[in-house]
């Protein structure tokens, strides 16, 4: 008699069990299921402990950056020396140091009364005067001047005495009074004005 194929028969002709039999039963068997403590479950319940319900802003908490003095840019009627010392809160006899400077990719618009600085895709510059703020309470009233009409935008603004391509000079950060509302009906203007020069 022909002895059977591996895979078919693992029985020897004596009756016996090969050893390569017990080791596939032993593998076929389901292993145990071993109860080990999640390290995550325990980050958790850590987290609530020392922060009780409300652990999770407490683990995203923003980390508190200070406060430092920076440029700010004015345009248009904004940049009369006046107009800041008002904001500011200055009396009359002190005096205020104001810098010629410009922005690129900017356009001064009408609304209402008001002047706003919206930004362009045309290469335009807008000429102001930039202001060194240096107390934290003088940007706040800055900031807080007309939240209808403005809010805190950011630009790089630029000194007239820079040679046009200087690359020893970089263009400071600022920030100045920025639309608060949907420009989009203002940036339209420029498309309307540059369609009609065609």
């Amino acid at each position: 008699m022909m002895a059977s194929t591996s895979g078919q028969n693992d029985t020897s002709a004596d009756g016996t069990v090969s050893s390569r039999a017990r080791h596939k039963s032993a593998e076929d068997k389901p292993r145990p299921f071993i109860d080990r403590p999640s390290s995550y479950l325990a980050n958790l319940e850590a987290a609530y402990k020392a922060h009780g319900p409300n652990w999770l802003e407490a683990a995203y908490k923003p980390v508190h950056v200070p406060w430092e003095p920076t440029w700010w840019f004015f345009y248009g009627k904004q940049a009369e020396p006046r107009f800041v010392k008002s904001v500011l809160g200055l009396g009359s006899g002190e005096e205020i140091i104001l810098r010629p400077a410009y922005v690129r990719g900017y356009a001064i618009f009408q609304v209402g009364s008001s002047e706003v600085l919206v930004s362009v895709p045309a290469d335009t510059n807008v000429a102001g005067q930039a202001y060194f703020i240096k107390r934290e309470e003088d940007e706040k009233r800055l900031e807080n001047l007309d939240p209808n009409l403005y809010r805190k935008g950011s630009c790089l603004v630029c000194f007239p005495e820079w040679k046009v391509g200087d690359k020893g000079v970089p263009a400071p950060s600022a920030y100045f009074l920025a639309y608060a509302r949907d420009d989009a009906k203002l940036k339209a203007q420029i498309s309307d004005s540059a369609g009609a020069a065609r």
